[in-house]
């Protein structure tokens, strides 16, 4: 199994491998507005985790259209399905504070730290959910959690947990102009609100290809777990 400093750093450098089709991925997304190109750049995406799960380093090939929206429909499902798991619980842990906590942006801190703990649990899950589903071409294996916990298992659930903690943490800190924004952003001059959007929706970017990496090469492949 690869070291977890090697996989950490080469999942957080791998944007920067192949400036052409990162260019080109951005360019999908700008047209997401349209709605297939949304499910094309989800597509490639979901390519990335295979392509790594195949043991490539570099970034694959775009293919057929057809192929990458039949991808991105499934990446899009698994992540709604998370997301959906991921805001109920925030939703839940949250609720006691909003009656409690008065001051507006004591508020927003308390949730932003529920956030993180909550994405914490959700990637836990998500990060070999996502390959699993890819390695066994079966939708059912990214919510199979007998599967992804023998995954867990194979790296040792301590060890694993860590590494999961230190990806997290690193993920938050990007986003930390973001918590700026939504904390203190009606306080920010103009240019610097504009600076603060344009670094959100390029790190939102970054993130989505670190993570189909990271997923990638997260997975431990030396048997098969049913």
């Amino acid at each position: 199994m690869i070291e977890f400093r090697n996989i950490l750093i080469d999942s957080f450098i791998y944007p920067f491998k192949d400036i052409r089709k990162i260019a080109i991925l951005i360019i999908i997304f700008l047209g997401s507005f349209l709605i297939v190109p949304l499910f094309i750049g989800f597509g490639y995406l979901l390519k990335i985790v295979d392509h790594t799960l195949q043991g490539n380093d570099g970034f694959p090939d775009y293919g057929s259209l057809s192929d990458l929206l039949s991808r991105g429909l499934k990446f899009f499902a698994i992540n709604l399905i998370y997301s959906l798991l991921f805001g109920l619980f925030v939703m839940m842990a949250s609720l006691p504070f909003v009656y409690s906590v008065t001051n507006h942006s004591t508020l927003l801190i308390i949730n932003q730290i529920i956030s993180f703990i909550i994405s914490y649990i959700i990637n836990w899950l998500f990060v070999l959910g996502l390959a699993n589903m890819v390695y066994n071409r079966r939708f059912s294996s990214g919510i199979n959690f007998s599967q992804i916990f023998g995954r867990i298992a194979m790296f040792g659930h301590k060890k694993y947990s860590w590494y999961i903690l230190l990806y997290s943490i690193i993920i938050f800190l990007i986003q930390i102009p973001g918590l700026i924004m939504n904390l203190f952003g009606d306080k920010l001059p103009s240019s610097a609100f504009a600076i603060l959007i344009g670094w959100n929706i390029i790190a939102l970017l970054y993130i989505s290809i670190v993570k189909s990496r990271f997923s990638g090469l997260m997975y431990p492949q030396k048997s098969h777990v049913e």
